[in-house]
């Protein structure tokens, strides 16, 4: 599923026990929504946490709205 609010996908699953869970995660569709927000809003650029821990389908979608820089 897709939630346009939140511009993220999602699904609910439930375990063994019958308890219900919700996951959210980002693809490249829901990457392209909030990297569009930094040129909206004028904002100076991204940043990613750990470089490994990005899911694989960023790194095209960020080379095509940002010239990357890596700093340090």
């Amino acid at each position: 599923q897709y939630d346009n609010l939140a511009q993220s996908p999602f699904f609910r699953y439930k375990d063994e026990q019958g308890r219900g869970h919700e996951v959210w995660f980002e693809d490249a569709r829901s990457a392209k929504a909030k990297l569009n927000l930094v040129n909206e809003y004028n904002l100076r650029g991204v940043a990613h946490w750990e470089i490994g821990t990005a899911f694989p389908q960023i790194w095209p979608v960020q080379e095509d709205t940002f010239q990357a820089k890596i700093l340090g």
